[in-house]
């Protein structure tokens, strides 16, 4: 369209007002067509990539269900509330999907689904200051709507992409502001976005700090240079306003509501010194490096070097830059994450679309005054480039998202994989071990394990969590080693008496078949807890349950 455009310009018969005319019309249909083909390529891999592989959705369901119920955000219906999830407004909105009787984890999909087509329209927004050339948009747009990490994220039922777009949109709505004279409606509105960005996930402050202080440290450099404080004034107060109060008053609920200064889970995982998990989170940060981060991290290089450091590098590119770069020591610091139970670079997934608009728009600075097809054939290298990087991981993605993969394209069987990857999005079906504990245990009964989510949901009895997600008193206990969910006191476990009691740890360790490492465990507090339970007279091992890790029932008079 654009090109067709360009030649009936050129001919000498057209009038130049007419010329122009069907110009724009041709490149405003052109890009609505771009982002209708996006937006479909976009749905149809989030389809294929839809799974409901991971376990911690169904934290934020149990507290959804409560809260939908009346009983409020709590873990174990009346004991003391304890904040358990880091996604407070991803369970206020999953508790009103519960409300209207629709399944939280289509749910989910379905607004993660809408999050990743917000960002996809926000690059051709006129909110997007920063890339303004429509090839730099559109490859922008590919390297979004491609990702691997997002894809499966997206579709999991975790709130990784409705944090990412609400961090996405206020970040390049206040790299526009940038580029403005009056820049009061764009920082009000960047700053909404990163409130909201901090009800959703804790980490939202952290990246509202970082760019408040790029703000003070720019508002200080016009200052300096002799500009009036009284200017500036308003910019602040318009960036910074918003977000207070939204924050403040989350801030003020949460410490009044739950009584502690941070989530639970944050003193679950990360309290302790921090120096025993950084060699865990470099691991974790040269993984995700090796799939997301090298491409763009050498194009970045090599602009770098060859372009000047002035203009926009200054203004945009390198404040920009920063971001996902304390970002990422942030996570490095907290020891990354456990990738058993989520695999690829999930931490790092909402940074992750602002270093490719960083590398869009230093390709679009270094290519300003090339030709047209210059600009394509660079483009297309640099997606190209990013796409060979996913590649492993990639797969290694929809593998976990489809099992069931085999080699077979045939027409006929890929058309029968669609069909049952849209009929599992609404499958609100119990687990066999959630149905045999159900069986096995009254209502009011407790029951203790090593995971937080699906079995939780769907057994709806009091639940001791083992890791101390949930759980004040293990949340609050020293670590015994290095990693992540590695507090445990099996003491106060077999204090609070649960009818049952799962140990991930595989079965045949307790049967003497195998050594603790070779049947799966690693924990030293899983090691305890078994060795207690052996000299303990009040448990049996339990041979019928439908697992293959240890299981212990209570002996009680009713038994």
């Amino acid at each position: 369209y654009i090109n067709m455009a360009i030649e009936k310009a050129e001919e000498p018969s057209t009038p130049i007002h007419k010329q122009r005319s069907e110009h724009a019309a041709l490149q405003k249909w052109g890009r609505v067509a771009a982002v209708v083909v996006l937006i479909l390529i976009y749905s149809a891999l989030a389809l294929i990539y839809s799974n409901d592989y991971l376990d911690d959705p169904w934290i934020a369901y149990r507290y959804a269900r409560n809260l939908a119920r009346g009983d409020g955000l709590v873990w174990n219906v009346g004991e003391r509330p304890v904040e358990g999830y880091t996604c407070f407004l991803w369970v206020i909105m999953n508790s009103l999907f519960i409300r209207l009787d629709i399944f939280p984890l289509l749910g989910s999909k379905i607004v993660s689904l809408f999050s990743g087509i917000v960002m996809i329209v926000a690059v051709f927004s006129p909110l997007n200051k920063t890339v303004t050339s429509f090839i730099p948009r559109l490859t922008l747009a590919l390297l979004i709507s491609l990702c691997p990490v997002l894809l499966f994220y997206g579709q999991s039922g975790m709130e990784t992409l409705f944090f990412t777009a609400f961090v996405f949109l206020g970040t390049i709505v206040w790299s526009s502001s940038r580029e403005q004279v009056n820049r009061n409606s764009f920082l009000f509105l960047a700053s909404v976005m990163y409130g909201f960005a901090f009800l959703t996930r804790p980490e939202g402050l952290l990246l509202f700090t970082i760019v408040l202080v790029f703000e003070v440290v720019y508002i200080g450099r016009r200052i300096k240079e002799g500009d009036s404080w009284r200017q500036y004034r308003s910019e602040l107060v318009a960036f910074c306003t918003p977000f207070l109060i939204i924050g403040l008053s989350y801030f003020v609920w949460r410490l009044a509501y739950y009584g502690f200064l941070f989530p639970n889970t944050y003193y679950a995982k990360h309290s302790g010194n921090r120096l025993n998990n950084l060699p865990l989170g470099l691991l974790y940060i040269g993984q995700a490096f090796s799939s997301y981060l090298v491409v763009p991290f050498a194009l970045l290089a090599g602009l770098l070097v060859r372009s000047s450091i002035a203009g926009r590098w200054r203004r945009v590119i390198l404040p920009l830059a920063t971001i996902p770069a304390v970002y990422a020591a942030y996570i490095m610091w907290m020891g990354g994450d456990d990738t058993a139970a989520f695999p690829s670079a999930r931490l790092l997934a909402p940074v992750i679309p602002i270093i490719y608009l960083v590398l869009v728009i230093a390709l679009e600075e270094a290519l300003k005054s090339a030709t047209h097809g210059k600009q394509i054939m660079v483009s297309s290298i640099a997606v190209a480039l990013c796409i060979l990087s996913w590649t492993s991981d990639g797969l290694a993605l929809l593998k976990r998202s489809n099992p069931e993969l085999t080699s077979s394209v045939r027409p006929s069987a890929f058309m029968s994989f669609v069909a049952r990857k849209i009929d599992r999005l609404n499958q609100d079906k119990a687990d066999e071990l959630s149905v045999w504990i159900r069986q096995q245990t009254r209502p009011d009964d407790l029951i203790a394990v090593p995971w937080a989510g699906r079995v939780p949901y769907y057994t709806d009895r009091p639940v001791l969590d083992m890791l101390g997600l949930n759980d004040l008193h293990i949340a609050h206990v020293e670590p015994q080693q290095r990693g992540i969910d590695v507090k445990m006191d099996p003491a106060y476990v077999l204090a609070r008496k649960p009818k049952l009691i799962f140990v991930n740890v595989g079965s045949t360790y307790w049967r003497g078949d195998a050594s603790f490492e070779e049947a799966g465990g690693w924990k030293l507090g899983d090691k305890l807890l078994l060795d207690m339970l052996r000299e303990s007279s009040e448990y049996v091992f339990v041979e019928d349950a439908p697992t293959t890790i240890s299981v212990f029932r209570r002996v009680t008079s009713e038994n």
